[in-house]
Order: structure tokens, then sequence, then C-alpha cells
């Protein structure tokens, strides 16, 4: 007899407080969706402003913000907006921001045996790991030995002091692209890339 009480009289009360409960929660998630929409495409405007101070002064804000979306926006926007110190502040935020980045190799025509076994030893991958960045531009960062470099507008040159004894100069391409040379002792340059985003 109670079963059939819970069953005719709790339960359906409780589904529909459930429901209820849903239906708000949906409500209240569609004010947020349009609510962030709008913060979105305000933030976007500002990113693409006219007034290239206006643009660094909102590229700087949003990615101090501290919330992931926006400074995703922000990088996307910076990287493929048409003026160069633009795309120099995302190239330089993100390259900042990672720990690590992997340019892959490209075996160049007509390559000398000493150049395909380079491209051979690192399996046509270079990774890099930084461990710190200055003010100035440079960083410190260890390959197979300890190297310095430098963010230079969409530019990243890397030296080493020891190790493979290569060099690394890159720039951010329109294709969203990092492309450049890696040279390394004698061999020929060797072609390398990576996917900035």
């Amino acid at each position: 007899m109670l079963s059939k009480f819970l069953t005719a009289t709790i339960l359906p009360t409780l589904v529909l407080s459930i429901s209820a409960h849903a239906a708000v929660d949906k409500s209240e998630l569609l004010n947020k969706i349009r609510s962030s929409s709008g913060n979105y495409k305000e933030f976007i405007a500002l990113l693409n402003s006219p007034d290239k101070s206006l643009r660094f002064a909102a590229f700087d804000q949003i990615v101090n913000s501290g919330d992931p979306v926006m400074v995703e926006l922000a990088i996307s926007e910076a990287i493929n907006y048409p003026d160069q110190a633009m795309q120099a502040l995302g190239f330089q935020y993100q390259i900042k921001q990672s720990k690590r980045i992997v340019f892959l190799m490209e075996t160049p025509k007509n390559a000398s045996d000493q150049t395909k076994k380079i491209v051979a030893d690192y399996g046509s991958a270079y990774p890099i790991d930084f461990s710190e960045f200055y003010k100035d531009g440079g960083f410190e960062c260890f390959r197979t030995g300890s190297c310095k470099g430098s963010l230079n507008g969409q530019t990243i040159s890397i030296y080493y002091a020891g190790g493979d004894n290569c060099k690394v100069n890159a720039s951010l391409k329109n294709d969203g692209y990092v492309k450049g040379y890696l040279a390394c002792n004698k061999a020929q340059p060797i072609p390398i890339s990576m996917q900035l985003r």
C-alpha cells in the first residue's frame, strides 16, 4: 500500500519538480550563452578596431584576464589580423605560453649524406623545451644542451652553445605556420615548420 501511495503521489511530484528545475537550468544556461555571445562579439570588435592602440590594449587586457576562452579568442584574432604588429603579439604570446614546441623537419632536395643523417637521427621532429622567458624577448631553452634564443616580431631564433650545435630561424607565415630553417654544423639548412595553432 505504501509503494502504491509513493508511486501515485510522491513520484509524479518529484518528476514534475525535476522537470521544472531542468527547464529553469536550460533557461539560465541560454541567458548565460546569450550574455557570453554579446561579450565575445564586443571583444572581437575591440581586437579588430581600426585604432592600433585600442587593439593592443584589448589584447593585453584579454590575455591577462585569466579567462581561457577569451585568451584563445584573442590569440586567434591577433594571429589572423592583417597588421604585422598585431600578429607578432599573438605569435609571441602563444610561444611564451608553450612549454615545448616541435618543428617538423623536411629533408631538402639533393640533401647531403650528413643532412639526411641529421633528419634521420631526429626522426624528422625537432622539439625545443623552454625554461625561461625575459621581458626583452630573450629566452632560455633546452634541446640536447642549453640554448638561448629570442623572439623578435614574428620570428623565433635559437642558438645552441653545446649539444647538437644547431641554430633555428623561423617566422610566422600567413597560413598560420611557423616556417624556417634548422642549420646544424656544416650540414645544409633543413626546412622546418610548425603549426602555431
